[in-house]
Formats: C-alpha cells, structure tokens, sequence
C-alpha cells in the first residue's frame, strides 16, 4: 500500500478545497493510504468532511489574519523544519500540492531533498491572476511558482484545458509532465431529488425567488457586480433574495455596500457552509458571475442540481456555457445585463425549464468516479 500526503493551505470551505477532500476520500483505500497537511491550524472547518480513513494533520500557526500570514513568514525556517520532520515520519512514496506563490515556495523548499525517494504531482487550480494579467507584481508570483517548481519538478495537474494550456507555456521547462483531468462531483448528493428542505430553515417562504452564489468572498469573485444588480431587482420585486455563500477578506466591505443600499433584507451573507446541496436545493438561479476561474465546480454542482444558471463571460464559462442552451452568460462587470437575465429567467419558465434539462445532462459527464480513476492512472505513471 503507496502513502499519499497532500498539502493544502488550509481546509476551508472553496472550491479549490472541496476538491482535494473527495481525492482524498474516494481514492482507492485498498491501494493508498491517505493524509493531509494543513498549513494553518484555524482555517480547517471543511477537514470534518475527511473520511476516518484519512489522516489529517495541522502545523501549529495560523494563517487567517494578516499579522499569522506575516508570522507565518518569520517563522519559515522552524515551519519548514516541522514539515520535513512530518514526510520523514510518514515516508510517503507520493506527495500532492494545491498552495501557489510564496506558499509554494516554502513547501517546495521542503520538499526538494526527498526528490529521490517520492513522486511528486502538484494541481494548478486557477487559470486566473498572475497568468492573465501583466504588471511587475504578477511577473513576481510567476516567478517565485517556476522557482518552486525547479526544486521539486513535479508532475502537473490541469483541472481545465485553459490550465494546461497555461501549464505548458509557462512551467514546462520547470516540470515531469502535465495532464489535463477535471474536477469531478458527486453525482448522488448533487442530486435535487433527494432533498426536502423546509425554506424556512433559511428565513424564505415559498414565494420568494431564491438566488444563490457559493464563492469566496475574495478578489475576482465579482460580488460587487452581482450585488448592483440586486438593487434593480429588489427595485422590481421584493421577493428576490440573494444568498451568498463562503467567507474571504471582501465580506465586511461588501456587507458595508448592502446595508447602504438597502439590501439588508435581500441580501443574506451566509459565511461558509458544508451544506451546499442543501441550499442548492431550495435555489431558483444560480449565478457565477466570477472574472476567472480554474474549473468553476460549484457551477456544474448548480447544473447537476437542475438550476438554470447565469455566468460571466470569462473563459472557463465560455467552454462550459452555450448562451440560451445550458445557461445565460452576461458581459463580466455588466450589471444591467446580469439583472436583465435574471429577470428574464425569473419570467420565462420556459426557457428556464430547458436551461434546467440541458445543464442537468452536461453535469452527468463530470464524475468523481472518473476523477478518481484518472488521478491512480496518473500516479501510477
């Protein structure tokens, strides 16, 4: 039996985490055995998720606020240290990274003298930031990833054919190798019909119109857009009601800008969640109106729980979304044009019903099954 150890950040309810939590739960157990490494200890309210099967390990700082981040920095040479002394303790033939930049560097620091013993393979989540945009800071954070990437040369995982696209132009002098194998949900719990939840376990009722985004509250996640379009929609309906998803450092900013619009009984921020079937299942429309993105999970978790979605045209949505087919997509920053597909779904069941039908089908291709399969063949490799 192969020990697998991935290294996250941290294990807080996104995307990017949700990811590696059914990796780590629905790899073969009879083959792997399974740990996690988180780098922060306060920042882990998804790890409850992680099967008993899986062994789950903290260093010992935070990483939540600004001033853990600056420690966290400091303190680099005593991390590291503790991060070695753990893959010495469990021996592992394969580790797995998810972190990027500076974090990235620090753990491939610590990596790069068991590059003898283990096989490496790190997954590239985002096709966004520092790979879209110029500017000196964004050359930086690209260089301090192909430096990482130079001490432990692992093999790459593209969740889109944006990402690999972006993996090769970028870091394939840095690497082994590079595979495009997206992401993957479970189809039996993003299933709609096995959910029978009372609204009014989330303030609704019956009548309202519910929208929902399940996003970090973070930069590139748009929600100032998608909040001047409620503003025109509370203006034509009273009954609409957004719900918002996860936590990140914009949420306080943005709580600000709805109480000063009026949107406090509209708007409902609801931190992070692990229920997210759940409120999807109570959900009208769902909504992503994200700059960029790796994959996009929670839209095809949305699509696979018959939702007519509307999404921003950034380049991962335009490969997923064919306009008026599977889903409505509006012009990124455009928030009269978000308001007017919502309104438009909101009145037109028809075409609602087969954006419902059609995005239903496209999920079914996105298994964890096949995930899974395709993450042992590469390992294997």
């Amino acid at each position: 039996m192969k020990k697998v150890v991935h290294i996250v950040d941290n294990l807080c309810v996104g995307g990017r985490e949700n990811v590696v939590i059914d990796i780590c739960n629905n790899l073969d157990k009879e083959k792997y055995k399974v740990y996690v490494i988180s780098l922060s200890n306060d920042n882990n309210e998804a790890a409850d998720r992680l099967n008993s099967d899986v062994t789950f390990i903290e260093l010992p700082i935070g990483l939540k606020t600004r001033k853990d981040r600056i420690v966290f920095l400091i303190s680099f040479l005593s991390i590291k240290h503790k991060l070695v002394e753990l893959i010495k303790s469990i021996q592992p033939e394969i580790v797995h990274t998810h972190s990027f930049v500076h974090r990235l560097l620090f753990i491939a620091s610590a990596l790069h003298t068991f590059t003898k013993r283990i096989s490496f393979f790190h997954t590239v989540h985002t096709s966004g930031m520092y790979f879209e945009k110029s500017g000196i800071i964004n050359t930086i954070k690209l260089s301090i990833e192909k430096c990482a990437m130079s001490l432990y040369r692992p093999s790459l995982i593209a969740i889109s054919e944006i990402v690999q696209d972006n993996n090769i132009l970028f870091y394939k002098k840095y690497i082994k190798n590079t595979m495009y194998i997206p992401n993957g949900i479970n189809l039996d719990v993003f299933d709609r019909k096995k959910y029978n939840i009372n609204r009014a376990a989330y303030n609704a009722n019956d009548n309202d119109i519910i929208i929902s985004y399940v996003s970090r509250v973070s930069e590139g996640k748009n929600h100032l857009t998608l909040l001047k379009s409620m503003i025109l929609l509370v203006s034509k309906m009273k009954n609409v009601k957004l719900y918002l998803a996860g936590d990140g450092e914009l949420r306080n900013e943005l709580e600000i800008f709805t109480n000063n619009n009026g949107l406090q009984n509209n708007v409902v921020f609801l931190g992070s969640i692990n229920n997210v079937p759940e409120l999807l299942s109570i959900t009208d429309i769902g909504v992503f109106p994200s700059e960029y993105e790796g994959f996009g999970l929670s839209l095809i978790e949305m699509m696979a729980m018959e939702l007519p979605v509307v999404v921003a045209d950034n380049e991962i949505f335009k490969r997923f979304i064919n306009h008026e087919e599977n889903g409505l997509i509006f012009s990124m920053y455009d928030h009269i044009a978000l308001f007017d597909n919502i309104l438009r779904l909101i009145n037109d069941e028809k075409l609602s019903n087969s954006l419902k039908n059609n995005g239903k089908k496209f999920s079914e291709q996105f298994s964890i099954k096949k995930m899974i399969l395709e993450y042992e063949i590469y390992y294997e490799s």
